[in-house]
């Protein structure tokens, strides 16, 4: 039978065939079902379904990753005339490189064992006719953008099969230019509101005073009375450096050309390769890498050059992520022998392994929400919710306001966009299916209570989807509302992902249950005691059906169950291991901000 191989959603790339091998779910969107489910199709199986596989695959790439690091470390020094660590490239790199390699390798897999291990004979696909269609981003941030559309995929397929299987299958070949557009831009703060405009005046101005800070906070996740709390309790005065982390600021009229003389053609990398695939890597990578590092670098190095900032300790919740103004600036202090300390904004229960240790390869401590299992680790409670520290009881009660079942939904990206012990592609697709067969199980009473709250649309079009099997006026109502407008109206929360939300519903003192799929949610074995009792407690679950029915047993009056002695116990376990809101935060932050200042 003559098939069709699809390796993305991009239609111009369908044709008329007997058969069409779809290479993911990802190829099948809902807005494109009335087309899809009337071709005679299937799906090729995901490779990372298999866990031992899973496994072995993350430690490889981490390895590998490791192993590129020292290479562009070599490759950015040589090029940009300096001599700088592998951790300072490692701020600036990853979580890109982190990202980049796991994404080429989900690729590759793809399409290796679908030609090696698939029975598959006469099967043609389409190619673009050139496949010099990927522009360098311009930071983390554009990249991971650009992996929730299909352009970018499309063309990594379409080089693998190219260069290594066009003698496997019949190649067509179409005109293809990438809709895609990298925004070349250093400016972060373009959209301002009225109240981040005061706080920008009013940092702007005390900025041409104090230009010394014993700690400086970077985007830290405090809100903003308990932001203004800390820093008076470690004896100084507030600021949030939003001038001096922005290109907005009217010093930075630079001419960019004077800059980009030297292109990356110039740039060389050598490694020892180990497979084809670590060739396939080394041939695109810098082509790929973002022009933060290569054509902007020296923007950046003589931009946070002139930071008049003086500190002794940085600590940031997110901006070693996609800032790259920050990346530079922390890259450069830490080699000044700044400590550089990483605050988790989020967390419950920890992954089996997440990020190949990337932010503990670049800090000096980490300030986790679980109980430490890293020597890096430092346990303090969570920025995001100190607001609510001490508010916290392990008693909860009745409100006549309090009558929704919230289910708190999950989307993930329909590509792989890093290797996570999470599902990912194709698997999100049964963390709705699991959510759907939670909902058929409830009883009739408890359906006309239900109100979801899907998260933002990450490519599988969970509202839309939600909407059509459920109706607008299940899911509508939650949209625009806020998880604490959700909780506050909730008689029981129901979350459907191990991690924040989960935290933040036991903080509320909802009545709340969780569950999630076992299979792709692997968890750290520090986590095991912890999980052991809030499963016998029946506050999380495996089985959506069970999690229906032990709602149905309790929705009658919850509080029986989430007030009885065996839960209360549970809960203050979940509090004592996984998330601290004791009333004495500031303390505890103030004597571990000592320590290292």
């Amino acid at each position: 039978m003559k098939m069709l191989l699809v390796t993305t959603a991009l239609e111009e790339t369908w044709q008329d065939s007997e058969h069409i091998l779809f290479l993911g779910e990802w190829c099948k969107l809902y807005n494109q079902k009335l087309k899809w489910e009337k071709i005679d199709h299937s799906v090729a199986p995901f490779h990372w379904d298999d866990r031992k596989k899973f496994k072995k695959d993350y430690n490889y790439l981490k390895s590998f990753h490791n192993r590129l690091l020292i290479a562009l470390t070599d490759t950015l020094n040589s090029h940009h005339n300096v001599e700088f660590s592998s951790r300072y490239w490692q701020i600036l790199l990853d979580p890109w490189l982190m990202s980049y390699v796991s994404v080429l390798f989900d690729h590759w897999e793809c399409i290796r064992m679908l030609f090696e291990n698939g029975d598959i004979n006469d099967i043609e696909t389409i190619l673009p006719n050139s496949l010099d269609n990927i522009k360098p981003p311009f930071s983390y941030v554009e990249f991971a953008n650009e992996l929730l559309l299909d352009e970018w995929h499309y063309v990594v397929f379409s080089k693998i099969i190219d260069k290594y299987y066009k003698d496997k299958c019949n190649i067509l070949r179409i005109n293809f230019t990438s809709s895609n557009k990298v925004v070349d831009d250093l400016s972060l703060y373009k959209k301002i509101s009225w109240k981040r405009s005061i706080v920008n005046f009013y940092d702007y101005c005390a900025g041409k005073f104090i230009r010394k800070s014993k700690v400086v906070f970077l985007v830290p996740y405090f809100k903003l009375l308990t932001f203004i709390k800390i820093n008076f309790i470690i004896g100084q005065i507030p600021r949030f450096f939003r001038n001096e982390f922005s290109f907005n600021n009217k010093s930075m009229k630079i001419n960019c050309n004077e800059y980009e003389k030297s292109g990356r053609k110039e740039v060389v990398i050598n490694m020892q390769t180990q497979s084809l695939f670590e060739e396939f890597v080394c041939s695109e990578i810098l082509e790929n890498i973002p022009s933060t590092l290569i054509e902007k670098y020296k923007i950046l190095s003589d931009y946070v050059g002139n930071i008049n900032i003086q500190t002794k300790v940085i600590i940031t919740a997110n901006s070693h992520w996609g800032d790259p103004v920050a990346k530079a600036w922390m890259a450069e202090q830490t080699n000044n022998k700044v400590k550089l300390i990483i605050a988790e904004h989020g967390g419950s229960f920890p992954a089996y392994k997440e990020l190949f240790n990337f932010e503990e390869n670049i800090s000096d401590y980490k300030i986790t929400w679980f109980k430490p299992y890293h020597k890096k680790h430092i346990r303090l409670p969570p920025s995001k919710l100190v607001s609510i520290a001490g508010w916290w009881t392990n008693k909860a009660w009745n409100h006549p306001l309090r009558s929704s079942c919230s289910i708190i939904g999950h989307e993930i990206p329909r590509y792989v966009t890093r290797a996570m012990f999470y599902p990912m592609a194709s698997q999100g697709k049964s963390v709705f299916d699991l959510t759907m067969k939670f909902y058929e199980n409830l009883s009739a009473d408890i359906k006309k209570h239900v109100l979801v709250k899907p998260n933002k649309d990450c490519g599988w079009n969970s509202r839309s989807r939600f909407n059509d099997l459920l109706g607008k006026d299940r899911v509508g109502p939650a949209v625009s509302m806020s998880l604490s407008s959700i909780f506050f109206r909730s008689k029981i929360i129901v979350c459907t992902y191990p991690e924040t939300t989960f935290s933040e519903a036991m903080a509320s003192g909802v009545p709340t249950i969780l569950f999630y799929s076992k299979e792709f949610n692997e968890r750290n074995e520090v986590v095991n005691p912890l999980l052991k009792v809030l499963i016998e407690s029946k506050i999380v679950f495996h089985d959506p059906i069970e999690a229906a029915f032990h709602l149905n047993s309790v929705w009658h009056n919850p509080f029986q169950w989430w007030n009885s002695s065996k839960v209360i116990n549970a809960r203050s376990e979940f509090m004592n291991s996984a998330l601290d809101l004791d009333k004495n935060w500031a303390n505890k932050w103030k004597l571990f901000l000592d320590s290292v200042t």
